[in-house]
């Protein structure tokens, strides 16, 4: 089977490759980036998860069906990258900064290909519509809850820092310490208010924090 990144896999099955992520971590997957390449088992999964997600139109997407295996379809992934190659060349350092923070932080690259870069930009839109700041979204990104949880959480006083904590939280799953207050959010085992409501009860953050919320 041929290898395939998230970051390829996402564009092929046609849905967002931050999301794919995140459902892979509930999986017990972890990717560092978007474009970390997956072994076959991951693959698999990968392909499995992205059938149950919402689809983005994309021409070239090629789910595998009952005609078309996954090895096919991943196979169609690297013939597709290599027409997306064409697409012309951005400088990252000319990007303005949310579209700057998200390049650095996936790529790592001096440059960018126009056609990923507008997947970039339809993501800093959606931070954007939650009013955060390149600052705020270097901080916030990497924790895979996505821009609304990450504004209820700010909007509480919860700090990026606060959710690598284990869950202390009485009577959820702690997995012996292992499921930290991220992992709880991703995985719905508790809501940004009842973490909120721990974190305070044990002085981590200040109770009049507690249900704090912008008026915009």
């Amino acid at each position: 089977m041929a290898s395939i990144t998230v970051f390829e896999l996402a564009k092929e099955c046609g849905v967002s490759c931050r999301v794919l992520m995140r459902e892979l971590e509930k999986a017990d997957v972890f990717v560092r980036s978007t474009f970390a390449k997956l072994g076959p088992d991951q693959v698999k999964l990968a392909w499995e998860i992205a059938a149950r997600l919402p689809q983005h139109p994309n021409p070239f997407a090629a789910r595998p069906t009952g005609d078309m295996t996954i090895a096919q379809a991943a196979e169609r992934a690297g013939a597709n990258r290599d027409r997306r190659r064409d697409s012309p060349l951005v400088r990252v350092a000319t990007l303005p900064g949310m579209e700057r923070v998200i390049v650095e932080q996936d790529y790592n690259r001096p440059t960018i290909r126009q056609n990923v870069l507008q997947i970039v930009r339809e993501e800093v839109n959606r931070w954007a519509a939650y009013y955060f700041t390149p600052d705020e979204l270097r901080e916030w990104r990497p924790t895979g809850l996505g821009p609304a949880v990450s504004r209820q959480c700010t909007q509480h006083g919860i700090t990026a820092a606060m959710l690598d904590l284990p869950l202390t939280m009485p009577g959820k799953p702690h997995g012996r310490g292992t499921i930290t207050n991220r992992l709880a959010l991703l995985r719905e085992l508790a809501t940004v208010e009842e973490l909120a409501a721990e974190l305070a009860r044990t002085g981590v953050i200040s109770t009049s924090r507690i249900g704090v919320a912008t008026a915009d």
